[in-house]
Order: structure tokens, then C-alpha cells, then sequence
């Protein structure tokens, strides 16, 4: 993801293309990751619940840190 976000902030300046399609890849590994986590745990909804709590805060940040910069 890292690499993605170079590729956005250079793009105008001439960097490599590879940056987004080697980004581009964190996608398909984070949900495989979560779909794997969630067969695997032991409780579902407590598994759901972390997942949940973590997209709230990912939100908030995105929605407060412009404001604060």
C-alpha cells in the first residue's frame, strides 16, 4: 500500500508505473487474511466486532486528521 501511495504522490514527476500495480496487490491479502481470521476464531462475533471497531477508527482519523493539518 506504501508503494501505491508513492506512485500517487510522484505520478506527475515520472514514477514507475510497478509502484501502483505492486500496491494494488494489498487488497486481495487483506481480505483473504480477514476471511481467514474469521473461519478460523473461535468467537465470530467478538472477531467481527474487532474488525468493525478498527473501521470506525480508520474512519474518524481520515475524517479529523485534514482538519488538524
Amino acid at each position: 500500500m506504501f508503494m501505491d501511495h508513492l506512485y500517487e504522490f510522484f505520478h506527475a514527476i515520472g514514477a514507475p508505473i510497478f509502484l501502483r500495480m505492486v500496491g494494488r496487490i494489498t487488497l486481495p491479502i487483506f481480505l483473504f487474511t480477514c476471511a481467514e481470521g474469521f473461519h478460523y476464531t473461535h468467537n465470530r462475533a467478538k472477531y467481527f466486532a474487532r474488525l468493525l471497531i478498527g473501521f470506525w477508527a480508520m474512519g474518524l482519523i481520515n475524517q479529523l486528521l485534514p482538519k488538524v493539518l
